[in-house]
């Protein structure tokens, strides 16, 4: 039993390594992909908030499959094997731009649920295994850094290999995720009046709505990152030398972040991270050049307490058989934000800013520093109850 755990934590390792090395080739790549295929700018924000509106719509479908399915991890694999298959259709030159959004659609629909599926499996066996999650996390770091290194060397010199690259990691991927450890789903009654109750546990409410407002931000300026980091001089290659760095430093972070989230409360830890995030933006905006953003590794890596409070946090306040629904209402909200955020920022870059991009990242910050003012006042607020 002890060997065989030993060879779960592995296999976990690996397939978090995996999953977030192929996350970084679409997350980062698709856009510039999209540029070579000759899209707009206009057209390439409509299928940046395509990829989150089709998630909205999608998971709630997802999530109720998992929680009547006795296993997820056929539905895992559902997830990862489909929007492979689905990204061959890119393959081909697709002169009109309708049927090129409905295949971007599409491929979404079924690589939503991946991640859901992914946090909640994993969280499952960990919490059943008194194993932090953080270092897990760790590993998806770990190979969305080296991603970005290989993967922007690799498409700087033929962005038409972004297909293939994709679909092979995609099947390596399901090669690894036949050995993760099948967790078994427990079946209960009254979920809805316990997603009520879910909703009305302290901190969940604050948190979606500060998840919001950062999905908003990032959605708004992320869309155009590496355009505007092109923009400035930039190159494939670099940027993708420049991720390297600024993913080595989320390491140290989730190697401790579990004694971060033990030592302070979630909404701290939210401020502290939105801090940060809010004065990155305004340093992309201020910045003239593209070497400027390599002083952003310095702080980059504090960033990704956002993820973790929120994957951790509503992980431990769902009850077992909602753990799956609790991931999900994050996937909605901060897809609700990020889809508008990137359908806005298409928009913006071509009619209000004609191709600039470097205001958006101002009106990013912008939003940031709101969410802080609001996290602030709901702290205000519970101290002043406590003290009453």
């Amino acid at each position: 039993m002890h060997n065989r755990s030993k060879n779960a934590d592995f296999i976990l390792l690996i397939w978090y390594f995996t999953y977030f090395f192929l996350d970084c080739v679409m997350q980062t790549y698709f856009v510039k992909f999209m540029g070579a295929r000759g899209l707009a700018d206009t057209e390439i924000g409509i299928a940046s908030s395509i990829a989150t509106v089709v998630p909205i719509v999608a998971v709630p479908f997802w999530a109720r499959l998992a929680d009547r399915a006795r296993y997820k991890n056929a539905l895992l694999a559902l997830s990862t094997v489909a929007p492979a298959l689905i990204a061959l259709l890119f393959l081909p030159d697709l002169e009109i731009p309708a049927i090129f959004l409905g295949t971007v659609a599409l491929f979404h629909f079924f690589a939503c649920p991946h991640d859901m599926y992914s946090n909640a499996i994993t969280l499952e066996y960990l919490s059943a295994n008194n194993r932090p999650f953080g270092r897990v996390r760790l590993m998806g770091a770990a190979g969305w850094a080296v991603s970005g290194l290989v993967t922007g060397w690799i498409l700087d010199k033929n962005i038409a290999l972004f297909v293939p690259f994709y679909v092979g990691g995609a099947l390596a991927l399901q090669a690894i995720q036949c050995f993760v450890p099948r967790i078994e789903h427990k079946d209960t009654q009254k979920q809805k009046i316990k997603l009520r109750t879910l909703l009305r546990r302290p901190g969940v409410m604050p948190l979606l709505i500060s998840s919001g407002i950062t999905a908003l931000a990032s959605g708004l300026a992320d869309t155009f990152f590496l355009p505007n980091y092109e923009a400035l001089g930039g190159n494939t290659s670099s940027f993708g030398l420049f991720l390297f760095f600024v993913t080595l430093t989320e390491l140290p972070v989730l190697f401790f972040s579990d004694r971060v989230l033990r030592r302070f409360s979630p909404l701290r830890t939210l401020m502290f991270a939105g801090t940060i995030a809010a004065l990155r933006f305004l340093y992309i905006f201020l910045v003239p050049d593209y070497r400027w953003f390599y002083f952003l590794v310095l702080v980059q890596g504090l960033l990704i307490l956002r993820t973790v409070v929120m994957v951790v946090y509503m992980d431990q306040v769902a009850p077992a058989e909602l753990k799956v629904t609790a991931q999900m209402l994050t996937v909605i909200v901060s897809g609700v934000a990020r889809a508008l955020g990137a359908s806005l920022s298409g928009y913006a870059a071509t009619y209000l800013f004609h191709g600039f991009y470097r205001p958006l990242f101002l009106a990013a910050s912008l939003l940031q520093f709101a969410s802080i003012f609001y996290l602030w006042m709901v702290l205000r607020k519970q101290k002043m109850e406590v003290r009453s």
